[in-house]
């Protein structure tokens, strides 16, 4: 039997998905062929080189329009079904049904005859219009998908509420990430760690977040609970790895309330899994969240969250 000709077609490529993409690319019984809205989103500081995959991947050219309540993309990809026609797939996979591009690519779909399957991350606590309109092509689109795979049970149940139909499977595959790489790097031995945490002028206890820097993250809220510790200067010091929009306010704010924060900006996969070892406990304030693959990783590198 010919192996099944898997197409995903997604915005972009992320290193999470990366590990994923590549463990499909390399079963045998798949022949996988990934669909990029665009090489990259301007939200994240992830470059596409640490995205690498090992099977085909076509890029639409399209125009991107930003709009929302989070400044979301929206894409349209005039080529995606020149794109679809050529893979011509068993099963096509959408990872998401909020940009023109996706509505063609599902209404080619059926015209085809292509099993499709709807890829989900979004609960019922995400920000998003709350207009009936809106409500009504959600629930139209969604009735679209043959199947569904989501990460858990919280984004099974917002499929259920915006009308996937109960008789269509919900396959439940929580998001992962490389839990090796973050276990090698947390096991540096304790002088190594101190040696470390001294080259950086770091002495007490440290606090980690990792994430993009924007308001929904809560990062401000964990400054506000440091500082309310009341500890001595330097008892304490907050790592903030990542980079976003509200970075300057949350300087000025740990400055204000004397919380010793550094920002390190985005990191390398390998520079990231070095904070990870050399911190004490990781801190997750998000005001929502599809799936926090942030605690994956500190749990693969052996921190409390």
């Amino acid at each position: 039997m010919p192996p099944m000709k898997l197409a995903i077609l997604t915005n972009v490529i992320t290193p999470y998905r990366a590990i994923l993409f590549n463990c499909l690319a390399g079963h045998p019984e798949i022949n996988l062929a990934v669909i990029l809205l665009s090489r990259r989103d301007n939200r994240h500081d992830w470059h596409p080189s640490d995205c690498l995959l090992n099977c085909k991947v076509i890029t639409l050219p399209g125009i991107t329009v930003w709009h929302g309540l989070q400044n979301y993309p929206l894409y349209l990809n005039p080529g995606v079904i020149r794109a679809i026609r050529q893979e011509a797939p068993d099963v096509l996979v959408c990872g998401g049904y909020d940009s023109p591009t996706f509505w063609v690519a599902i209404g080619y779909a059926r015209y085809r005859q292509i099993r499709l399957v709807l890829w989900s991350e979004s609960t019922k606590a995400d920000r998003r219009n709350h207009a009936w309109l809106t409500a009504l092509i959600k629930r139209k689109l969604v009735r679209q998908f043959d199947s569904y795979i989501v990460p858990g049970a919280p984004q099974m149940d917002y499929l259920r509420h915006i009308g996937a139909p109960e008789d269509r499977p919900v396959v439940v595959a929580p998001n992962c990430v490389d839990n090796a790489h973050f276990q090698t790097r947390s096991g540096m031995l304790p002088r190594e760690r101190r040696a470390l945490l001294a080259r950086m002028g770091i002495h007490g206890f440290v606090v980690l977040y990792v994430g993009r820097l924007v308001h929904e993250k809560g990062v401000q809220d964990l400054i506000h609970a440091i500082a309310a510790l009341r500890m001595p200067v330097g008892a304490v010091t907050l790592l903030i790895c990542g980079s976003g929009p509200a970075e300057e306010g949350l300087r000025q704010l740990a400055l204000r309330v004397g919380v010793d924060a550094r920002f390190q900006g985005f990191l390398t996969p390998d520079n990231l899994a070095l904070h990870y070892a050399i911190s004490d406990v990781f801190a997750f304030p998000t005001y929502s969240d599809p799936w926090g693959l942030v605690i994956n990783e500190a749990m693969a590198s052996g921190l409390p969250v």
